[in-house]
């Protein structure tokens, strides 16, 4: 109710008045006109108030609340897809901090070690994650595992997908807020630069002489900028 009233203030207002005048016709229908003609002047203000109430009502059952069932289902879907994207982004540096760090706390991750884990990456390593493709039914080696490289471009394609998702099968519900860091992700320089340039080159890659991380640093807060905002979608 109270964020009906906040979003219709005026529909509200008007609610309010039309009640009242109503309310005070009724009361009023057997006391002496207060002026010449006031009963007609009356009479014609009851009526467009009782026009407006049965309007107010039609629009609350049959557009506001049909239109907020919509809504709270869209969010839902949104605040699942948020969490897809924020967990597709979070793999990236969870299997790479335990691959060369050893150990991943989400809350822990600072500039410093993010730095140290580029420095450490050659992009050829395997990770402990096996290949659904390469997983044969006898034993697995070496060639089952996903590269760093294979593992940064599918993360990063998972992520792009269900962005993708969200602008077009919820774009009426993203709020500007959200559009602006989703765009900032697919514009970032992982997506831009890393997966389709750095990473499609051959050969092994090293990146101990990198003296800033233009990378994993501004990505990682991306990504807590984005899960922040999923509690708008409760």
């Amino acid at each position: 109710m109270r964020r009906f009233v906040k979003c219709n203030k005026v529909i509200s207002a008007s609610f309010v008045v039309s009640f009242a005048i109503i309310a005070l016709y009724i009361f009023s229908l057997k006391k002496i006109e207060w002026f010449p003609y006031a009963g007609e002047w009356f009479n014609v203000l009851f009526q467009l108030s009782i026009g407006f109430v049965i309007n107010f009502i039609f629009y609350v059952t049959q557009v506001y609340i049909p239109r907020q069932n919509l809504t709270r289902q869209a969010n839902r879907c949104i605040q699942e897809r948020i969490q897809n994207v924020v967990d597709k982004m979070d793999d990236i540096f969870r299997r790479i901090v335990e691959k060369y760090d050893g150990k991943y706390d989400k809350c822990c991750m600072t500039r410093e070690k993010l730095l140290d884990v580029l420095h450490k990456m050659k992009i050829n390593d395997r990770i402990n994650v096996v290949v659904a493709s390469r997983a044969f039914a006898v034993h697995l080696n070496e060639s089952s595992y996903f590269t760093v490289r294979e593992w940064i471009i599918t993360r990063l394609e998972f992520v792009e997908h269900d962005i993708d998702c969200i602008f077009k099968y919820y774009s009426f519900f993203v709020t500007p807020d959200l559009m602006f860091v989703l765009e900032k992700i697919l514009k970032s320089p992982m997506h831009k630069n890393f997966a389709r340039t750095i990473l499609q080159s051959p050969g092994d890659l090293s990146f101990e002489k990198c003296d800033e991380d233009i990378f994993f640093t501004p990505y990682f807060d991306l990504m807590k900028e984005l899960e922040s905002l999923k509690e708008q979608y409760q």
